[in-house]
């Protein structure tokens, strides 16, 4: 019986469909995996310097995993031109040279045409969305392939509803407007996919709220490193320590930063001693007032989380709109309790393996920190449901089997 042949395309971004194509192969499937630039003959340090000129820093560390080890040099196609040019046009778009939807428009339909050389001799093209213009999808439906756009957040439509008041508060421009030409080409790829792949059961709901049938779309969760899971062991509070919160992502509008500050200003204002870690990149929060008890702690590369998660008595991800947060389903895994939004896109069952509150709503959320605060019990009781969920459910093992499945069910359709 001959092998199912299958061409996975993520562009220069941070989604993982690295990951897909290891386990794709790992099930005998033949894959090949078109990324972003993979330094294979170049010094760290060169690489780490250019990432310094972009604003990425530790540039190596981040794309070199681009190259699973368990993939060949021939089977992950390293598309540095294209990426070289979008960042070229980024910086461009800086100096307001060009705009930043026409840089990110242009470096996406220029990696799409780049990549129409590479798809070929496969049933089935699975793309992440904003990379399949540019003549790559039409390419793989001329060749007869099975369409599977890969989409890991909201629909830009549902994304403006809740994210507009937001923006508007700070008077600041809605920059993830569905009318701009990068996003146009995002729900293009979506328009034109036989089959959309979504990361929760949240982004589905946003789909068919815009339209799309339901048969179309697909939800298969990431997975979690089986080493996050149970390595929180003490959900104790030390008397006269701070109750320690913890807020893992690019602190900005989006996540919630502001719903998460002003909780912390309440819960300052009842006397509470607490103390929140924020780990990552700081965005737009020029005029925001912050609490001396917010720290700031930058950017800490995957394997240092868990030091964090397992020394943290709570997690707390605000969020106005994701797909599903990866670094929220390690959290749960790793046994923290989990204060969160529907919208977060993560399995949670309130007040079962987590805390679920409103998007936009600095009190309840102060209050739900303060119940856990108050309740080792319940921190324990729902940081370990948390934990055995995501280990019987969510593993990278199923997501394995989940989209190997799904793989060949729609070949047998």
């Amino acid at each position: 019986m001959q092998k199912l042949k299958a061409i996975l395309s993520q562009g220069h971004g941070r989604i993982q469909l690295g990951e897909t194509s290891v386990f794709l192969k790992q099930s005998g499937i033949n894959v090949r995996l078109i990324t972003g630039w993979v330094p294979r003959k170049i010094s760290p340090k060169l690489v780490n310097f250019l990432g310094k000129v972009v604003g990425r820093p530790n540039l190596y560390k981040r794309i070199i995993i681009r190259q699973p080890k368990e993939l060949s040099n021939e089977e992950v196609i390293s598309s540095s031109l294209p990426e070289f040019t979008f960042w070229f046009l980024i910086l461009l778009s800086r100096f307001k040279f060009i705009s930043e939807d026409n840089a990110l428009t242009f470096g996406w339909l220029f990696l799409g045409w780049r990549s129409k050389k590479y798809i070929k001799d496969a049933e089935i093209f699975h793309v992440r969305s904003g990379a399949g213009q540019g003549g790559a999808i039409q390419i793989a439906k001329k060749l007869k392939m099975k369409i599977i756009v890969d989409h890991s957040i909201a629909h830009p439509v549902s994304m403006k509803n809740y994210l507009l008041k937001e923006y508007d508060k700070f008077n600041k421009k809605y920059d993830l407007d569905p009318s701009t030409k990068f996003w146009t080409l995002v729900q293009k790829d979506c328009e034109e996919a036989d089959y959309i792949v979504v990361n929760s059961d949240f982004v589905k709901q946003t789909f068919l709220e815009n339209g799309f049938e339901n048969e179309k779309i697909k939800v298969i969760y990431f997975g979690v490193r089986k080493d996050f899971i149970g390595i929180k062991k003490d959900w104790r509070i030390k008397l006269g320590e701070p109750t320690k919160l913890l807020f893992i992502g690019n602190f900005g509008f989006r996540k919630g930063a502001r719903v998460l500050i002003d909780a912390i200003k309440i819960l300052n204002s009842r006397n509470l001693n607490v103390q929140l870690d924020i780990l990552g990149i700081v965005d737009e929060m020029g005029r925001i007032d912050i609490p001396s008890n917010i720290n700031f702690r930058g950017i800490f590369l995957y394997d240092e989380l868990k030091n964090f998660l397992k020394t943290r008595d709570i997690y707390v991800f605000p969020t106005f709109a994701e797909g599903s947060s990866r670094a929220a389903m390690e959290a749960m895994a790793s046994g923290i309790p989990v204060v969160t939004t529907y919208n977060c896109g993560v399995p949670i069952t309130h007040n079962l393996n987590g805390i679920i509150v409103p998007i936009d709503d600095s009190t309840t959320l102060a209050n739900e920190i303060e119940r856990l605060m108050l309740n080792e019990s319940l921190r324990q009781t729902i940081g370990l449901n948390a934990s055995n969920l995501i280990r019987d459910s969510y593993t990278w093992e199923i997501y394995r089997k989940n989209i190997v499945e799904f793989y060949r069910e729609i070949i047998a359709n």
